[in-house]
């Protein structure tokens, strides 16, 4: 063996590997050391390639209605000695009377060998097992150390690992928030007092108070970012024009798919049959229109299904301009039926913040005009004509580049709540 050196661990690597040859007799110290070379090397390039972390799922959400315990979901991570954890169903957790500043961590952990089946000359196995703990924040409590005070009581672990032999966890500090050596944070929680119920975070980047504060989580696995899927579809008449072009969307996609975003539309979709899984219905108004009964039903099933409606009238071919387009008119009463109430966008509306910050939405087609966003949950209605100024036109002039380059943001910002959407409907079951 050799002592490999990184900056912040050590770690036992072999520097040989057994070389079969017939005849030889496979014991199970030769069995163990083929495997352990194995092991070991993996081991190393997890730990010194991707560093300990989350790899795929294991949020952590509050109970319904919320108490003193949460819900791990299932996932894999990497413990800090390169170890795989994996979670394979939810786990629940209960904080017990723990308060103040907490860790939640996922630790490794391992049965004894043990047999499949009860035969003396039969095979033992070593499970991988995993636990859950809570871990104080030492020193940054504003009162008395949760951790040092002796006041609080081990919270016990509702769950096993994946060998059923489930471990209660320890109330300890950790040697602080800096130290990691120990597990895997999942979340952060700082609970009041020991009766405060923990829920989820209302804003994730200011949890507050008995909230869990996902924000210090480790992630190493690969980000895949799904293809967005946009839809278009037209009101009314005088669409050879838009057609042409998918209003505009393609050349949103396009633009998208050069800041690394993949993105696709289909074109002149029908309302019945084309949004399955479509993540932005994006509905081009040409004049007044009336949706029968089979299309307001497909709209009603896509936004509850987590589907997201942008909806804005063409306005290159209207004479002037102006605020009121019969197209809008047809829309607005639309959601009027269907019970749906438009409001105008919060300055922390994601509209305005994901990924891109404006502090109103920009200009669209009609120069001289600032543009009239609203929106409800899953449906946000525009007056501006963005589709118009991603072909780079403007009424009575030519659009700049700075102007373009603003709607595409502003665009990326609408499709990016549209998968937002999309995303927590799957993750909760819908």
């Amino acid at each position: 063996m050799t002592r490999s050196k990184g900056n912040e661990f050590t770690v036992e690597l072999p520097n040989r590997r057994i070389k079969p040859v017939d005849g030889m007799a496979v014991t199970a110290q030769v069995w163990e050391e083929a495997h352990d070379h194995h092991w070991l090397h993996q081991r190393f390039h997890d730990r010194s390639l991707h560093g300990p972390g989350i790899v795929v799922g294991l949020e952590v959400v509050a109970s319904d209605p919320a108490d003193a315990s949460v819900y791990v979901l299932p996932g894999v991570a990497v413990d800090p000695q390169g170890r795989l954890i994996l979670v394979p169903e939810p786990v629940a957790f209960d904080f017990g009377s723990a308060h103040g500043a907490l860790r939640l961590l996922l630790t490794y952990d391992e049965s004894r060998p043990a047999p499949e089946v009860e035969r003396e000359d039969g095979a033992l196995y070593v499970r991988a097992q995993f636990g859950i703990e809570v871990a104080t924040a030492g020193d940054l409590s504003p009162g008395p150390s949760p951790a040092r005070g002796g006041e609080q009581t081990p919270p016990s672990l509702a769950g096993k690992g994946a060998g059923g032999l489930g471990f209660s966890p320890s109330l300890a500090g950790k040697g602080g928030w800096g130290d990691r050596s120990h597990g895997v944070e999942l979340a952060r929680v700082w609970r009041r007092d020991r009766e405060a119920a923990v829920r989820d975070a209302v804003d994730a980047e200011y949890p507050g108070q008995n909230a869990i504060d996902l924000r210090f989580r480790r992630t190493i696995g690969a980000v895949l970012q799904p293809a967005a899927s946009l839809a278009v579809f037209y009101t009314g008449g005088r669409k050879e024009t838009a057609r042409d072009e998918a209003h505009g969307a393609d050349h949103l996609a396009r633009w998208l798919r050069a800041n690394g975003r993949q993105a696709w539309v289909d074109d002149d979709v029908a309302l019945r049959t084309g949004l399955d899984g479509a993540d932005l219905l994006y509905i081009v108004g040409h004049d007044a229109f009336q949706l029968d009964r089979d299309e307001m039903g497909a709209l009603y099933a896509y936004l509850q299904a987590g589907g997201t409606i942008f909806f804005e009238s063409c306005r290159c071919d209207a004479q002037g301009g102006g605020p009121d387009m019969p197209a809008d008119a047809s829309f607005l009463d639309l959601l009027a039926s269907m019970g749906i109430h438009l409001q105008e966008l919060a300055g922390d509306h994601p509209l305005l913040n994901e990924p891109n910050l404006f502090a109103a939405p920009p200009p669209a087609f009609e120069a001289g005009e600032a543009p009239r966003v609203l929106a409800a949950e899953g449906v946000v209605y525009a007056s501006g004509d963005y589709g118009c100024l991603w072909q780079g036109r403007r009424r009575g002039k030519v659009a700049t580049r700075e102007e373009i380059r603003s709607a595409a943001e502003w665009g990326a910002n609408l499709v990016a709540y549209a998968l937002g959407r999309a995303r927590l409907r799957q993750r909760d079951g819908g």
